[in-house]
Protein backbone atom coordinates (compact mmCIF):
# COMPACT_ATOMS: atom_id res chain seq x y z
CA UNK A 1 0.00 0.00 0.00
CA UNK A 2 1.51 3.88 -0.66
CA UNK A 3 1.34 6.57 1.63
CA UNK A 4 -0.87 8.66 0.85
CA UNK A 5 0.85 11.98 -0.71
CA UNK A 6 -0.26 14.33 2.06
CA UNK A 7 1.48 16.53 4.90
CA UNK A 8 1.26 16.41 8.68
CA UNK A 9 2.50 19.67 10.33
CA UNK A 10 4.46 19.69 13.45
CA UNK A 11 4.80 22.77 15.90
CA UNK A 12 6.21 23.13 19.04
CA UNK A 13 7.06 25.77 21.41
CA UNK A 14 9.88 25.34 24.63
CA UNK A 15 7.95 26.35 28.04
CA UNK A 16 5.29 27.63 29.63
CA UNK A 17 6.78 31.04 29.76
CA UNK A 18 6.29 31.39 25.77
CA UNK A 19 3.05 32.25 24.06
CA UNK A 20 0.41 29.50 23.05
CA UNK A 21 0.13 31.78 19.92
CA UNK A 22 3.35 30.61 18.78
CA UNK A 23 1.50 27.30 17.71
CA UNK A 24 -1.35 29.23 16.18
CA UNK A 25 1.71 30.70 13.82
CA UNK A 26 3.60 28.04 12.81
CA UNK A 27 0.45 25.92 12.22
CA UNK A 28 -1.20 28.81 10.13
CA UNK A 29 2.58 29.69 8.19
CA UNK A 30 2.58 25.58 7.62
CA UNK A 31 -0.92 25.61 6.66
CA UNK A 32 -0.74 28.74 4.03
CA UNK A 33 2.66 26.71 2.72
CA UNK A 34 0.98 23.16 2.10
CA UNK A 35 -1.91 25.51 0.13
CA UNK A 36 -0.22 27.29 -2.30
CA UNK A 37 1.74 23.77 -2.97
CA UNK A 38 -1.62 22.06 -3.25
CA UNK A 39 -0.68 19.37 -0.55
CA UNK A 40 -3.34 18.02 1.70
CA UNK A 41 -2.80 18.47 5.09
CA UNK A 42 -3.38 14.90 6.86
CA UNK A 43 -2.73 15.90 10.33
CA UNK A 44 -1.29 18.36 12.36
CA UNK A 45 1.12 17.88 15.59
CA UNK A 46 2.07 20.23 18.32
CA UNK A 47 3.83 19.90 21.60
CA UNK A 48 3.10 22.65 23.66
CA UNK A 49 5.75 23.66 26.67
CA UNK A 50 8.25 20.89 25.86
CA UNK A 51 12.05 21.10 24.97
CA UNK A 52 13.37 20.75 21.48
CA UNK A 53 16.27 18.64 23.07
CA UNK A 54 14.42 16.00 23.55
CA UNK A 55 12.54 13.74 21.15
CA UNK A 56 9.95 12.17 23.75
CA UNK A 57 7.59 14.63 23.01
CA UNK A 58 4.42 13.12 22.77
CA UNK A 59 3.09 14.43 19.87
CA UNK A 60 6.33 14.01 17.73
CA UNK A 61 5.87 10.67 18.83
CA UNK A 62 2.70 9.86 17.64
CA UNK A 63 3.62 11.93 14.36
CA UNK A 64 6.48 9.36 14.10
CA UNK A 65 4.31 6.40 15.03
CA UNK A 66 1.47 7.27 11.90
CA UNK A 67 4.28 8.49 9.45
CA UNK A 68 5.90 4.33 10.46
CA UNK A 69 2.14 3.42 9.59
CA UNK A 70 2.48 4.85 5.95
CA UNK A 71 -0.05 7.64 6.78
CA UNK A 72 1.42 10.21 4.93
CA UNK A 73 4.11 11.53 2.92
CA UNK A 74 5.49 14.86 4.15
CA UNK A 75 6.52 16.46 7.04
CA UNK A 76 6.07 20.17 7.28
CA UNK A 77 7.99 22.37 9.76
CA UNK A 78 8.26 26.09 10.49
CA UNK A 79 11.91 25.79 10.90
CA UNK A 80 14.34 23.17 11.90
CA UNK A 81 14.39 24.77 15.78
CA UNK A 82 10.88 24.18 16.10
CA UNK A 83 11.39 20.11 15.17
CA UNK A 84 14.63 19.81 17.27
CA UNK A 85 17.08 22.19 18.82
CA UNK A 86 19.58 19.01 19.07
CA UNK A 87 21.80 18.40 16.39
CA UNK A 88 21.68 14.86 16.63
CA UNK A 89 18.49 14.21 16.73
CA UNK A 90 17.49 16.63 13.91
CA UNK A 91 20.08 14.38 11.62
CA UNK A 92 18.25 11.03 13.59
CA UNK A 93 15.26 12.39 12.37
CA UNK A 94 15.93 13.05 9.23
CA UNK A 95 17.77 9.61 8.52
CA UNK A 96 14.49 8.16 9.71
CA UNK A 97 12.48 10.13 7.27
CA UNK A 98 14.56 8.95 4.41
CA UNK A 99 14.11 5.52 5.31
CA UNK A 100 10.22 5.92 5.28
CA UNK A 101 10.63 7.39 2.11
CA UNK A 102 8.95 10.43 3.74
CA UNK A 103 10.62 13.95 2.85
CA UNK A 104 10.53 17.39 5.08
CA UNK A 105 10.03 20.77 3.95
CA UNK A 106 10.19 24.00 6.28
CA UNK A 107 8.48 26.83 5.11
CA UNK A 108 11.19 29.22 6.83
CA UNK A 109 13.81 27.88 5.44
CA UNK A 110 13.43 27.01 2.01
CA UNK A 111 16.73 24.51 1.86
CA UNK A 112 15.95 22.36 4.96
CA UNK A 113 14.76 18.75 4.04
CA UNK A 114 16.65 18.54 0.56
CA UNK A 115 19.02 15.43 -0.16
CA UNK A 116 21.49 15.04 2.43
CA UNK A 117 23.55 13.45 -0.03
CA UNK A 118 23.92 16.82 -1.65
CA UNK A 119 27.24 18.82 -0.10
CA UNK A 120 25.68 22.30 -0.14
CA UNK A 121 22.13 20.76 1.70
CA UNK A 122 23.83 19.32 4.31
CA UNK A 123 25.95 21.87 5.31
CA UNK A 124 22.97 24.36 5.27
CA UNK A 125 21.37 21.92 7.58
CA UNK A 126 24.32 21.32 9.60
CA UNK A 127 24.81 24.99 10.10
CA UNK A 128 21.33 25.25 11.25
CA UNK A 129 21.45 22.71 13.60
CA UNK A 130 24.95 24.40 14.73
CA UNK A 131 23.15 27.51 15.56
CA UNK A 132 19.36 25.70 17.14
CA UNK A 133 21.73 23.55 20.04
CA UNK A 134 24.51 26.94 20.36
CA UNK A 135 20.91 28.88 21.22
CA UNK A 136 20.11 26.11 23.69
CA UNK A 137 23.38 26.62 25.50
CA UNK A 138 23.87 29.87 25.84
CA UNK A 139 20.43 30.03 27.15
CA UNK A 140 21.09 27.52 29.57
CA UNK A 141 24.83 29.43 30.70
CA UNK A 142 22.56 32.61 31.38
CA UNK A 143 20.01 31.07 33.63
CA UNK A 144 22.17 28.82 35.45
CA UNK A 145 23.96 32.61 36.13
CA UNK A 146 21.23 33.96 36.77
CA UNK A 147 20.01 31.74 39.62
CA UNK A 148 23.45 31.70 40.82
CA UNK A 149 23.08 35.24 41.22
CA UNK A 150 19.70 35.22 42.69
CA UNK A 151 20.66 32.30 45.39
CA UNK A 152 23.61 34.16 46.48
CA UNK A 153 20.91 37.40 47.05
CA UNK A 154 18.76 35.08 49.46
CA UNK A 155 16.38 35.24 46.72
CA UNK A 156 14.01 32.09 45.91
CA UNK A 157 14.66 30.57 42.54
CA UNK A 158 11.18 29.15 42.47
CA UNK A 159 9.91 25.39 43.08
CA UNK A 160 9.19 24.13 46.76
CA UNK A 161 11.53 25.46 49.04
CA UNK A 162 13.50 23.10 50.85
CA UNK A 163 12.54 21.74 54.12
CA UNK A 164 13.50 24.74 56.78
CA UNK A 165 12.88 27.49 54.93
CA UNK A 166 9.92 29.96 53.34
CA UNK A 167 9.61 31.90 50.57
CA UNK A 168 8.80 35.91 51.55
CA UNK A 169 8.95 38.73 48.94
CA UNK A 170 10.60 36.54 47.24
CA UNK A 171 13.48 35.58 49.76
CA UNK A 172 14.02 32.25 51.55
CA UNK A 173 13.34 32.68 55.27
CA UNK A 174 13.74 30.42 58.01
CA UNK A 175 10.86 28.50 58.86
CA UNK A 176 10.88 27.88 62.63
CA UNK A 177 9.02 25.43 62.91
CA UNK A 178 10.48 23.47 60.04
CA UNK A 179 13.75 24.41 61.02
CA UNK A 180 13.51 22.52 64.07
CA UNK A 181 13.07 19.42 62.62
CA UNK A 182 15.84 20.07 60.30
CA UNK A 183 17.96 20.97 63.91
CA UNK A 184 16.22 17.84 65.71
Amino acid sequence: MARPHGAFILARYSTDNQNADSIEVQVGKCSDWCNAQGLPILGIYADYAVSGMKDTRPQYEAMMQALRADQADTVVIYDQSRMFRDMTLWFNFRRDLERMGVSVHSVTQPNIGGDLKDPSVFLEESVWAVFNQLHVLQTTQKVNAAKQRKARMGEHNGGIPPLGYKVVAKRLEIDEPEAAIVRR
